[in-house]
């Protein structure tokens, strides 16, 4: 996947706590991508600053800006574009157009469904939010796409395209990692994948997570 295999320099704008972000920073890691992180702290409302809004008018992290001034936004984006912009293994987003589709597919049913019904509980119950009223909704959307998750992402294989993680297993399981800090008990298959999914990256899993684990055991012993 991607043209050339040339060094290349690129600037992460990313916040610790988040494992959204860490699911990008996964990705360069794993595809030995030259780059440096840019911490955004948005509790200091750094994102509204007019250096970044420009960047992202959004406001929103993370934010990639390639070595050629290239900006993309949009996690999701970000991944497609760093595989399709440098040498990553092929099976993280597959060439393979109906392997490919299916990795789409979990990707955008990641940023439409899952995240949504994810945000709808953990926020409110680590302190994000204060809309306590939207929990019991979010927890029925979320078992609902846990399932779905269980037994039609997952059920060709160990991963959602097969054998090997792609780009849709890093953005879906860093983000259910969040539940370890509310009062959801995930289903046993999804805790194995999850088991699975951190056994396959030995190399960045704990780098990319710690400081989001961290912060969210603070949240969740405030909150």
């Amino acid at each position: 996947a991607g043209a050339g295999g040339a060094p290349a320099s690129v600037r992460l704008y990313t916040n610790t706590a988040s494992l959204t972000c860490s699911a990008v920073q996964m990705l360069l890691l794993e595809g030995n991508v030259n780059h440096h992180l840019v911490e955004v702290d948005l509790s200091k409302g750094e994102q509204m600053q007019p250096g970044f809004l420009a960047l992202n008018p959004r406001h929103q992290v993370p934010v990639l800006v390639d070595e050629d001034g290239t900006v993309v936004w949009e996690s999701n984006a970000i991944l497609r574009y760093i595989c399709n912009t440098f040498s990553v293994d092929d099976s993280l987003y597959p060439t393979d157009t109906k392997l490919r589709a299916r990795c789409d597919m979990a990707l955008d049913w990641r940023q439409t469904a899952l995240y949504p019904a994810l945000a709808k509980v953990v926020y409110p119950q680590l302190g994000f939010t204060k809309d306590l009223q939207g929990i019991p909704a979010g927890k029925v959307e979320l078992a609902a796409g846990l399932q779905l998750l269980e037994t039609f992402f997952l059920s060709r294989g160990p991963f959602i395209c097969g054998d090997r993680p792609s780009i849709a297993d890093i953005a879906i399981a860093l983000p259910l990692l969040m539940l370890d800090y509310t009062d959801v008990s995930l289903p046993e298959a999804i805790r194995e994948y999850l088991r699975r999914f951190a056994g396959h990256f030995p190399r960045s899993f704990d780098v990319v997570t710690a400081g989001a684990r961290e912060f969210l055991s603070k949240r969740k012993a405030t909150a």
